[in-house]
């Protein structure tokens, strides 16, 4: 391997490092470890300028801050607690009927937002029911992955 390649990957293993340590906040340490294969990037020559920002996808960007904005406003809303209570209440007191609500809602919703988003909007809502039907609500996106690429944020940066 290059001498750039080894240097890369050991800044990336110990960006990693530090953050599983958890000492410093995973911010700092993910802007830091950017900005020095940045810096190894210009100083070896296969990186400059002009082709920095050839790498950075600002659709998705977008589209993340976006959903996270609507995010945090129906928390703000307690439009979650409203959920709840009326998932609650269509139940009837039924725990199956309860976990098919949440796993159909939440993929309904995944549908149209990504899946990190649909776990964040249900996360609290779940919680607010029954936590002992959290496993379906994380994992009733992943049953339409294949067919919309909004899905999911990998199938989102490979299709645009």
């Amino acid at each position: 391997m290059e001498t750039p390649v080894l240097i890369t990957l050991l800044v990336s293993a110990i960006i990693f490092a530090l953050i599983f340590h958890g000492k410093i906040h995973r911010t700092i340490v993910a802007w830091g470890g950017s900005i020095v294969i940045l810096l190894i990037g210009k100083f070896y020559g296969f990186l400059n300028e002009s082709i920095i920002f050839e790498f950075i996808d600002f659709n998705v960007i977008g589209l993340l801050l976006g959903m996270m904005t609507i995010a945090s406003i129906l928390e703000l809303s307690g439009f979650f607690e409203f959920v709840a209570i009326k998932f609650a209440k269509a139940s009837k007191g039924k725990p199956w009927l309860l976990l098919i609500l949440l796993g159909t809602g939440n993929t309904v919703i995944s549908l149209f937002i990504d899946n990190v988003t649909s776990i964040i909007l249900f996360a609290p809502i779940t919680i607010c029911t029954i936590e002992p039907t959290a496993r379906i609500t994380v994992f009733s996106p992943d049953t339409k992955d294949s067919h919309f690429p909004i899905s999911s944020i990998s199938a989102l940066a490979f299709s645009s």
